[in-house]
């Protein structure tokens, strides 16, 4: 179990660094029983559900609306908000 991190950690790039953290966390995850995983599980979504809520409602109204009229009339915002399009 230890050789693919540690072949990936000789590697320079820093990605590779996230795979000990995901051990420990399966390491303390295997001896929990199922009751308080299911629990922090859904803790976990719930959190994940308001903070995504949360994210998603910062101006809403600015945005939709300056996504709709620049599909709905590209050429009026050619060089800003209708630039991909």
């Amino acid at each position: 179990m230890g050789v693919p991190p540690g072949l990936i950690l000789k590697q320079p790039i820093w990605a590779g660094r996230v795979l000990i953290p995901m051990l420990v966390v399966a390491h303390f995850w295997r001896g929990l029983q199922w009751q308080t995983r299911a629990r922090v599980s859904l803790a976990g979504i719930f959190a994940g559900a308001l903070f995504l809520f949360s994210h998603q409602q910062a101006n809403p109204q600015a945005v939709s609306a300056g996504r709709i009229t620049s599909f709905l009339h590209p050429e009026e915002d050619a060089k800003g908000a209708g630039y991909q399009l």
